[in-house]
């Protein structure tokens, strides 16, 4: 797969005529070709399956491997640091890290779960049992959360489902309900 097949695919993004996507598409070509040639890649696939810049599986050499970019609504740097503390309990590994870039060579783990596992309720089930391991991390790791940062990662998936308008109706729907519903409700336990 070449390079531009990789940045027609994040320009063909749901969210990709917003206003916030505009600068992140824009570097994206320059950040890609920095990635590729950093790293020495081949890319062999692009996936789509989150809502920001494609995932890419990459050859380094011989070795397979994975590639995540920075963008909106994401800290790579953080998750940099919680992986590599993690070192592969509950997150793939960090093989290097390229802060100036903006991307992350990450261990390739295999398929995602969506194509592994299509039940939902099954992935849920799958990411409960990786949790466990992931939250013995020690709390070194964590960073104050700027607010700033996570109003735009929460923007940045409501304006991807706007995009979408697939969930934006039953979102509607079920606001409704829950509204409709009395204060002293509770699930059942």
């Amino acid at each position: 797969m070449d390079q531009a097949e990789v940045v027609a695919l994040a320009r063909a993004r749901p969210w990709a005529d917003q206003d916030w996507a505009a600068p992140i598409l824009a570097s994206f070509p320059d950040v890609l070709a920095r990635t590729v040639d950093r790293w020495d890649l081949a890319i062999e696939r692009a996936h789509l399956d989150g809502v920001g810049l494609p995932v890419l599986e990459v050859r380094r050499g011989g070795s397979p491997a994975a590639v995540k970019f920075d963008d909106a609504g994401t800290d790579l740097t953080q998750q940099v640091r919680v992986m590599t503390a993690a070192d592969g309990r509950g997150y793939c590994r960090v093989l290097d890290h390229a802060e100036d870039i903006g991307s992350a060579l990450l261990e390739r783990l295999g398929p995602s779960l969506a194509r592994t596992v299509p039940d939902g309720v099954a992935q849920v089930e799958v990411l409960v049992d990786l949790l466990e391991p992931a939250w013995e991390l020690p709390l070194a790791v964590a960073q104050d959360e700027q607010l700033g940062e996570k109003a735009s990662q929460l923007l940045a998936i409501v304006e991807t489902e706007v995009a979408d308008a697939g969930w934006v109706r039953a979102h509607t729907r079920a606001c409704a309900h829950a509204a409709a519903w009395p204060a002293s409700w509770s699930p059942p336990r």
